[in-house]
């Protein structure tokens, strides 16, 4: 019989699992800064009230701290509601520069654990509301009120870090109190998010410690304990060896298994690279799709590990070429969203040559994976460069071609004409005879078949 980490590996290997992340992950990689923890937060929103808010009831800054020390995970939630009130919740300046010099201001100073959560090579969701795995990873966040992303996120056609609680880049995401979950948990497109996450995917929990320190936790586990004890499939927990009786005896509803990862803290790194040595997925496709993703993981934490070292011309070629390799090994839909966000961050830092190189080839690879949207925004963005170039480059004429590709995929005939025409002024002599197939083409399309006619005595005619 197997054993739970080997499930657990299992599960990894067939990219069925989905790593939710709390505040122990946040404690570790800023080497425990007080404001990754929810109890130094809100000890830091009751002195920011103090400093900010005019008129407050006489004791209320010694009555709140007192149920912040409690530990109770009830206290602790009214404290978080009315800290978040007095600021001006959801959208108020005092709120979001509390947000802003808070939790967004945590630096990763200990990157261990963050690299071996990313070189599992599994969708990363997280109770958390700072920026440090998407500083490592470079990924963007996505909150529960983004529900269009989050659909896109789970289908695994876009890379993201999944916010459930929110970001705090986004205030009016942040569940900090019993009004933020309440509002939360009346979006109908976000209860359907969480309840698809639970019911169809294996949830690791990792950072989430024994006891009640995090009442995000909490709340999530309260509202889908229903949900995980039908569940037909096994949840995981990662504990200290310390905690694993207590971890269990919270799990007796549930269909969560506790594995001890070992007797201190800083063992939870090891004991994550150990998951992607061990995991054997069945099949030799299986096994051959493991060693590819690893091989490509490994080499995303290496680059992204050097990010602080590398000028962001070298940063964006090496990850250009994990994308391309990712493409060849037909890894397509993470090969294009590899690259995206860091060259949508980083592009106007390069050289006019360097980003048409990289942006062509993103644009390609999403435009052959289907989504021409993305492939027309990133050429928008390397319009003028093109234009720059001496009619006859064989760049110029490679952006033409494709953005003609693109202009039809999205059925812009009126521009995938206007883009072929203005390709047979600078194409080489070869690729003038594809154009214009591909102009008589849209113009049958569109019903316009005299024009098709005249395009192809053109072609007939031209010497």
């Amino acid at each position: 019989m197997a054993s739970l980490v080997e499930d657990l590996a299992s599960d990894l290997a067939r990219s069925n699992a989905v790593v939710l992340l709390g505040a122990g992950v946040s404690v570790a990689a800023t080497d425990g800064s007080p404001l990754a923890s929810w109890t130094g937060l809100l000890h830091h929103g009751v002195d920011h009230c103090v400093k900010v808010v005019s008129s407050l009831p006489l004791n209320w800054a010694e009555t709140l701290r007192s149920q912040i020390d409690s530990g109770d995970s009830f206290f602790l939630v009214q404290a978080a509601t009315d800290i978040s009130h007095r600021l001006g919740y959801p959208t108020g300046g005092d709120y979001r520069e509390w947000l802003r010099t808070t939790v967004g201001s945590l630096e990763l100073v200990n990157p261990a654990l963050v690299d071996a959560v990313l070189a599992l090579g599994a969708q990363i969701a997280t109770t958390n509301y700072d920026s440090l795995v998407e500083k490592r990873s470079q990924l963007p966040a996505v909150t529960w009120r983004d529900s269009y992303r989050v659909q896109r996120v789970l289908r695994g056609d876009e890379q993201a870090v999944l916010h459930l609680h929110g970001h705090w880049e986004a205030p009016e995401s942040v569940v900090l109190g019993v009004r933020s979950y309440e509002d939360m948990l009346r979006d109908e497109a976000a209860k359907l998010a969480l309840r698809n996450l639970v019911w169809l995917r294996t949830l690791v929990f990792i950072g989430f410690g024994a006891g009640l320190g995090d009442p995000n936790f909490g709340e999530l586990l309260k509202w889908s304990r229903p949900i995980l004890a039908q569940s037909g499939y096994r949840h995981y927990r990662l504990v200290l060896e310390s905690e694993v009786e207590t971890a269990k005896k919270q799990h007796e509803e549930e269909r969560v298994s506790v594995i001890p990862f070992g007797r201190r803290h800083e063992d939870l790194p090891a004991f994550l690279r150990r998951l992607v040595q061990h995991r054997q997925p069945s099949g030799a496709k299986s096994a051959t799709t493991t060693s590819l993703g690893s091989d490509f993981q490994s080499r995303l934490v290496d680059i992204r590990a050097r990010q602080a070292s590398l000028a962001p011309a070298e940063y964006l070629r090496a990850l250009s070429q994990v994308a391309l390799d990712l493409w060849q090994a037909g890894y397509k839909r993470t090969a294009w969203t590899t690259l995206d966000g860091p060259f949508s961050k980083h592009a106007r830092t390069l050289d006019p040559n360097s980003r048409l190189q990289i942006g062509l080839g993103l644009a390609d690879m999403m435009s052959k994976d289907g989504v021409p949207d993305r492939a027309h925004s990133v050429l928008q963005e390397l319009v003028d460069d093109a234009s720059s170039l001496s009619d006859g480059d064989a760049v110029k004429s490679a952006f033409a071609e494709l953005q003609v590709r693109v202009f039809a995929d999205l059925s812009g005939y009126d521009d995938s004409i206007t883009g072929i025409e203005r390709a047979l002024d600078q194409a080489e002599e070869g690729s003038r005879d594809l154009l214009r197939a591909r102009l008589a083409e849209i113009h049958l399309l569109r019903g316009t078949i005299d024009k098709a006619l005249s395009v192809a005595r053109t072609s007939r005619n031209e010497p």
